[in-house]
């Protein structure tokens, strides 16, 4: 005994399929393209949001090669693998590590570059031509991160336009791009919370080089040049403004 097509055997009770699910008849449950399941759960069905291939349906548990059915909705690779094309997962290289340190060092040459630049400028003297080439900046930076919002949203590109949307994501501090699955193994909640703090890591640093400019080089008390600080933070705050609201929203 069982069911008719359209429906699943739940407790003894025939249940309408939901959305998401394929029910042939009898007890069977199978899963539309796009949708997940754990094999002990085949009823709490998971959307999968960003890139669907990674749930190609089926039947319960599974997901696209590489790709961990233990974790929610299949976001994760399996450990040494890292996102690959169609949804699937590819085995980590060498070089794969080179873009988490690069934007590292970048990221603290920058924030360097920021201070130094923040700390040396005279307000009153400053001429007109640097304050245009600073605002034109910043609205440059600005229109970039806009441009990294567009790949947030569930929508297909074609190439080359995904691959730069990818890339500007990076300033919308997604991480996702650098590659961190073969770094470290992260669940979606420790990628959104890293996501969030990043700004906050960025201020960190900032401290960090505002004492050693100080304390270690000038020998000067901490509090010497606060304002050097306090403007470049500030600098570092409104150029990443959208991206801020982005990974928190």
């Amino acid at each position: 005994c069982g069911c008719q097509a359209g429906s699943y055997l739940l407790q003894g009770d025939c249940i309408p399929c939901g959305e998401g699910m394929d029910c042939p008849g009898m007890s069977d449950i199978l899963l539309q393209e796009g949708y997940f399941a754990a094999q002990n759960t085949p009823t709490d069905i998971w959307k999968c949001y960003d890139e669907e291939r990674r749930c190609p349906g089926g039947q319960p548990g599974t997901c696209a090669v590489g790709r961990d059915n233990a974790s929610i909705a299949c976001s994760e690779c399996l450990e040494g693998m890292k996102p690959g094309d169609q949804g699937q997962c590819v085995e980590c290289v060498a070089g794969d590590y080179l873009p988490v340190i690069a934007v590292f060092l970048i990221g603290v040459l920058a924030l360097c570059g920021v201070y130094y630049r923040v700390d040396k400028q005279n307000r009153i003297e400053q001429s007109k031509s640097s304050l245009i080439v600073v605002l034109a900046a910043s609205q440059l930076v600005t229109m970039v991160q806009h441009l990294g919002v567009l790949h947030d949203l569930s929508l297909s590109y074609p190439e080359p336009i995904s691959s730069f949307l990818q890339f500007l994501a990076l300033l919308n501090f997604d991480i996702s791009i650098l590659n961190i699955a073969c770094v470290t193994t992260m669940s979606p909640l420790s990628k959104y919370i890293l996501r969030v703090f990043t700004v906050m890591g960025l201020f960190a640093v900032l401290i960090i080089i505002h004492v050693t400019v100080n304390v270690v080089i000038r020998r000067m008390p901490v509090g010497n040049r606060a304002s050097a600080l306090v403007g470049s933070s500030g600098t570092i705050f409104m150029a990443f403004l959208v991206s801020i609201v982005a990974s928190v929203a």
